[in-house]
């Protein structure tokens, strides 16, 4: 069993290597006079990776270039460097793009670093808002992706929307609880974490949250283990969507339903702990 210290060194030569495979591919791309633009996204490109991210590239093609890779992604990749395994998946694919995740045969440890790859036409690329450029030689200024902007009516609706996907999730996420299937509690805990922050995004943002937005939020408190510890941590999820709601003024639309929400934990889960007062999500999940 590795120490903390051989993880943390480990993790930090992969992301040295990691470092260096990028420098290589994108030395490589830049001498393809079909590449436009080349720019990171995913977690490196929003500035929120850690040693063991992947990488996410985003690579602009001239036009009678992307139907040839569209056909066979695999082919571009193969040209730049090896790989040991290939994954297409085109409903990941930007509009009249290409996408494949790859592991990239690279540096002298036989490890896989993954490298997802995302390609566009020139004509209608669109860099995404949180990438960061590597390579820009098109003819034409790229525009950056915006999302739609929603109307009041819009908001109001997805708010109302979250919320009640929040409390019907907090009540299965009870009963997996009770029914002690530690593997899809994580699940249903996780969910309910995830619904109650775009609740928490849709009212301070005028607009959706943008994939992998709420990513950077995730917990990383270790997972409850025991019928105690899960049934604490959700009392404190439905604890702060009730002030989800406060914050969103759709008190008297859901008080009916979070009190009954909160009925069905005190009679499927047990009493609540007096430990359980006034505790907060972040607090809860940290035991």
């Amino acid at each position: 069993m590795h120490d903390g210290g051989s993880r943390s060194g480990f993790a930090a030569g992969y992301a040295r290597e990691r470092d260096r495979l990028l420098a290589h591919l994108v030395d490589r791309l830049e001498r393809d006079p079909d590449v436009a633009a080349v720019w990171l996204e995913g977690s490196l490109g929003r500035g929120d990776a850690d040693d063991l991210s992947d990488l996410d590239i985003g690579i602009v093609v001239k036009d009678e270039r992307i139907a040839g890779i569209v056909a066979d992604p695999g082919r571009f990749v193969r040209d730049l460097v090896g790989t040991s395994l290939e994954i297409a998946s085109p409903s990941n694919a930007p509009a009249g793009g290409a996408f494949l995740l790859t592991w990239v045969s690279w540096g002298d440890g036989g490890l896989p670093f993954q490298v997802d790859w995302y390609w566009y036409a020139a004509a209608t690329a669109m860099r995404p808002a949180a990438a960061r450029p590597l390579m820009d030689r098109s003819t034409l200024p790229i525009p950056v992706a915006t999302l739609p902007m929603l109307s009041d009516e819009e908001r109001d609706a997805a708010i109302a929307d979250a919320i009640r996907s929040v409390l019907s999730m907090i009540v299965i996420a009870a009963k997996r609880i009770a029914r002690g299937n530690p593997w899809i509690v994580a699940s249903h805990l996780r969910s309910v974490d995830r619904l109650r922050q775009a609740a928490e995004w849709l009212i301070a943002h005028d607009h959706r949250p943008p994939y992998d937005a709420l990513r950077s939020l995730e917990r990383r408190s270790p997972v409850p283990n025991t019928h105690e510890a899960q049934a604490t941590l959700l009392r404190a999820q439905l604890a702060a969507l009730r002030e989800t709601i406060a914050s969103a003024g759709r008190e008297e639309q859901f008080s009916e339903a979070t009190d009954r929400a909160e009925h069905y934990l005190d009679g499927v889960l047990g009493p609540r702990s007096p430990d359980d007062d006034g505790l907060s999500v972040s607090s809860a999940g940290s035991g």
